[in-house]
């Protein structure tokens, strides 16, 4: 697999009603890597399911999608798009009961960004606790999770480095600093870099392109 990859356009009619669409992940991207990583009748697992788009793509390639969902709005679309073995579950997934989740194959996510204006774990309704708050919470995350992985299981997280406007610090770099957590806990294999074959309405504050970090829990 190339370092780097072009990603098209994906016009996503459904979500169109939503404010967040343009924050949805392409359903390309996930499908990408759920195919390098996992076999058919696998568990892949999102605990930041957003509308579904992993969970989707894995249920249509042949795998078992499970994930969770805070925000109501969200959880409702992928609920409504979810067949069975594949599941999805309402809530947080800093609390949620691990035994809740089958053992994982592999874990594919894009994570909530942090974002001064709120705190991306509450689904941006509370407060923001500043950036390395935020990067507290994603060590909770992986050292939550982490005993539900299989031996070999991948760990892929698409993100973005945060880019604020002028007159705040101009950039966070989101996505190093978890590439630099999930090498504390896993073993990281790489990054992949998807670039946009243009501009998106999100590229002010993101940027065009996108890092795909893959790491590998060892038992």
């Amino acid at each position: 697999m190339l370092s780097w990859f072009l990603l098209d356009d994906e016009r996503r009619p459904e979500l169109e009603p939503f404010e967040e669409a343009d924050y949805a992940i392409p359903s390309a991207l996930c499908e990408r890597f759920i195919a390098q990583y996992s076999e058919p009748g696998e568990v892949v697992f999102d605990p930041f399911a957003g509308f579904g788009t992993v969970i989707d793509a894995a249920q249509r390639m042949g795998r078992r999608g499970v994930g969770i969902e805070l925000d109501a709005d969200r959880f409702a679309h992928a609920r409504s798009i979810v067949r069975p073995p594949s599941m999805i579950l309402r809530g947080d997934a800093l609390e949620i009961a691990i035994e809740d989740v089958p053992p994982i194959d592999l874990l594919v996510t894009s994570p909530p960004y942090w974002d001064p204006e709120g705190d991306a774990f509450a689904a941006y309704e509370a407060p923001d606790a500043g950036y390395e708050h935020h990067l507290t919470l994603w060590e909770r995350l992986l050292a939550r999770w982490k005993p539900r992985l299989r031996d070999g299981a991948r760990v892929v997280v698409f993100v973005q480095n945060v880019l604020l406007p002028e007159g705040r610090q101009p950039l966070y770099p989101l996505a190093w600093d978890l590439g630099r957590l999930l090498s504390r806990s896993l073993r990281f294999e790489g990054e992949w870099i998807a670039c946009a074959t243009r501009s998106a309405a999100t590229s002010k504050r993101y940027g065009d392109h996108t890092y795909c970090l893959v790491a590998r829990h060892v038992a």
